[in-house]
């Protein structure tokens, strides 16, 4: 097991598909995405969690 940790360590040449400029595009747009994604749905279970606060009746 600790030769394979100092194998992962060793610079490699990327394939070519991952020498790609897409690949910095892709990915960036990858993390935008799953952000945006983040944002939408903690603010939706704010504005359920505000709507039900607002709708409770005491007795």
């Amino acid at each position: 097991m600790s030769g394979l940790s100092t194998e992962m360590h060793q610079p490699v040449i990327f394939v070519p598909a991952l020498q790609s400029q897409w690949l910095m595009i892709h990915v960036s747009m990858m993390l935008f995405s799953y952000a945006a994604l983040l944002c939408g749905s903690l603010l939706s279970v704010a504005l359920i969690v505000i709507t039900f606060r607002k709708n409770i009746n005491f007795f």
